[in-house]
C-alpha cells in the first residue's frame, strides 16, 4: 500500500504542472474571446446610438404634431362638456317654466281658432 500511495503521489507532482498548463491555455483562450466578444459589443452598441439619435430626432419632429391633436382633444373635451351644460341648463329651465309654456302654446292654439279662413269669394272679391 505504501509503495501505491508512493507512485500516485509522483505521478501527481508530474501531472500537476501539466494540468495547470492546460488549465492556463484554456484560461487564456477563454479571456481572449472574452475580449473579441467585448469588441463586438463595443460595435454594436456604437451602432445603436446612431439608431438611437436617429430615433430621438424622429420622435422631437413628431411633438409637433402630437402637441397639436392635444389641443384639438382638449378643445373638443371643453366643447362637449360646454354643449352638455347648455343641454341640462334647457332641461332645467323647462322644467320650471313647463307651466307657463304651456299656459303660451295654448293662447296660441286660442288666437289661430279664432281667425276664420276667407271664403273664395271673399278672396275673389280682395277682401
Amino acid at each position: 500500500m505504501d509503495n501505491f500511495l508512493y507512485y500516485l503521489s509522483r505521478i501527481c507532482s508530474l501531472l500537476v504542472p501539466i494540468i495547470g498548463l492546460a488549465v492556463l491555455i484554456i484560461l487564456v483562450v477563454v479571456l481572449i474571446r472574452l475580449c473579441k466578444l467585448l469588441d463586438s459589443t463595443k460595435d454594436t452598441v456604437e451602432k445603436t446610438q446612431g439608431s438611437i439619435e436617429l430615433v430621438e430626432q424622429t420622435l422631437d419632429k413628431a411633438q409637433g404634431p402630437i402637441d397639436t391633436v392635444v389641443k384639438v382633444s382638449k378643445t373638443i373635451d371643453k366643447a362637449h362638456d360646454a354643449s352638455l351644460k347648455a343641454i341640462d341648463d334647457a332641461k332645467e329651465f323647462i322644467v320650471k317654466n313647463i307651466e307657463s309654456i304651456k299656459n303660451k302654446v295654448n293662447n296660441e292654439e286660442e288666437k289661430e281658432e279664432e281667425l276664420e279662413e276667407p271664403s273664395p269669394d271673399d278672396i275673389l272679391k280682395g277682401e
